[in-house]
């Protein structure tokens, strides 16, 4: 039985043998399937977040299953995440209060969006330079 390895965006969850998962393959849509499966475990979620693949990645960005200590990793690692990671319930506050002074118009306005977002900081983006924002 092989067993998945951690990858840069493991925070120590479980590895998952990979034994009947057939949906770990080559093929990147049913990858992409199962990163964006409301039932797909965290610790599969955690692997898939290391995939090549970037719309395998957006969809782990995206799941609300996804450990938000993955979340943030990702979104450091990889700006193409930022906005997906900006706009999941499951990111964590402190992560979600600095993208609400990101430089980027559009991160502001996700994040403002997130039911996560701490009231106070809501407050601050009510008064947004941008009235997108706002």
């Amino acid at each position: 039985m092989e067993v998945i390895t951690r990858g840069k965006y493991d925070q120590g969850l479980t590895c998952i043998p990979r034994l009947r998962r057939n949906w770990l393959t080559r093929d990147f849509s049913v990858r992409r399937g199962g990163a964006s499966n409301a039932r797909t475990s965290a610790s599969v979620l955690t692997k898939l977040a290391d995939d090549d693949d970037l719309g395998v990645g957006t969809n782990v960005a995206m799941n609300r299953g996804t450990p938000s200590a993955v979340l943030e990793t990702m979104a450091n690692v990889n700006p193409e995440f930022l906005r997906h990671v900006a706009g999941n319930e499951n990111t964590p506050v402190p992560f979600l209060k600095k993208l609400s002074v990101a430089a980027d118009i559009g991160i502001r306005w996700i994040a403002a969006g997130n039911a996560s977002m701490p009231a106070t900081n809501l407050r601050k983006l009510s008064r947004d330079e941008d009235s997108s924002v706002q």
